[in-house]
């Protein structure tokens, strides 16, 4: 029952030869250079680019605008640092061609003797390149501020 096997063989084990070796490193680096090939190529027509899109305009929000008009008021104020303005729903904003605003509201600071006010402001800008272009500064009726040659 027993058989003896030469050489000190397993019994059911596959030898794989020198030429199956050779074929499956072979087909192994086939596969390799197949797939590289097909991860790292470059569609050749430029037909599948997505088209190119004309630039529009920078459309900043009645948001953005009522921002940036609080900051241009606070410059002007006497004691910025107690300056309260209230929320954008108390704003009127205008918009004027493109990037044009014209924002009204009003805020709480202090005077210069200490005493709190409210004061009716109205600045008028637009966004240039992303810069604020200020044409007028209305403080209490009074113009704080006006653009040379506008």
């Amino acid at each position: 029952m027993n058989k003896e096997i030469p050489n000190g063989e397993k019994p059911s084990q596959k030898q794989i030869t020198k030429g199956e070796g050779i074929t499956a490193i072979v087909v192994l680096i086939i596969f390799c250079f197949v797939a590289y090939q097909a991860i790292t190529s470059v569609p050749k027509d430029n037909n599948t680019a997505p088209a190119p899109v004309a630039a529009q305009p920078t459309r900043h929000s009645d948001i953005d605008a009522y921002i940036d008009a609080q900051a241009i008021v606070e410059k002007t104020l006497k004691a910025p640092s107690t300056a309260k303005f209230p929320s954008s729903s108390h704003a009127t904003v205008e918009h004027y061609a493109t990037d044009g605003f014209k924002v009204s509201s009003y805020v709480d600071s202090q005077n210069g003797f200490g005493a709190m006010i409210r004061s009716e402001w109205t600045v008028l800008f637009e966004y240039v390149d992303e810069k604020l272009n200020i044409y007028q500064v209305i403080v209490d009726g009074e113009e704080v501020y006006r653009k040379p040659g506008t």
